[in-house]
């Protein structure tokens, strides 16, 4: 099942799998996921959460820097605050929607890279 919600400004896609209480959260850089997420919430069976909509040339930046290739425009440094948003609201706010758990039960909040990675290649062959 695939909900979708806004938390600060971002979009968060959720897809459902019911069969475990793990979550792949999965930053992506594009609005448009086609129906990949689903697919792979089945294939991996986890849950996942694609968050989209932020700036992401400025989110993943660690500190301001110039711009590169020269004449675009300067990284902005965004990524303390970004980081900040995304564990004291946005993870915050996913966790405690009652479609993924019972009340009273908590859900780990580990990202599985491996699995991201995984994930990431299999997606690409939609494109």
């Amino acid at each position: 099942m695939k909900s979708k919600m806004e938390i600060e400004g971002l979009q968060c896609i959720c897809s459902t799998n019911g069969q475990n209480k793990r979550i792949a959260y999965i930053l992506y850089p594009m609005d448009v996921l086609s129906d990949w997420i689903e697919d792979a919430s089945e294939r991996y069976q986890t849950n996942i959460v694609v968050i989209t909509g932020m700036d992401w040339q400025n989110v993943f930046s660690p500190w301001p820097a110039k711009g590169v290739p020269k004449g675009s425009p300067d990284f902005k440094g965004e990524s303390p605050e970004f980081l900040k948003l995304l564990q004291q609201k946005v993870l915050p706010q996913i966790d405690s929607t009652p479609s993924w758990n019972e009340p009273g039960e908590s859900i780990s909040r580990s990202i599985h890279v491996r699995v991201i990675h995984i994930m990431a290649m299999d997606v690409m062959r939609y494109f």
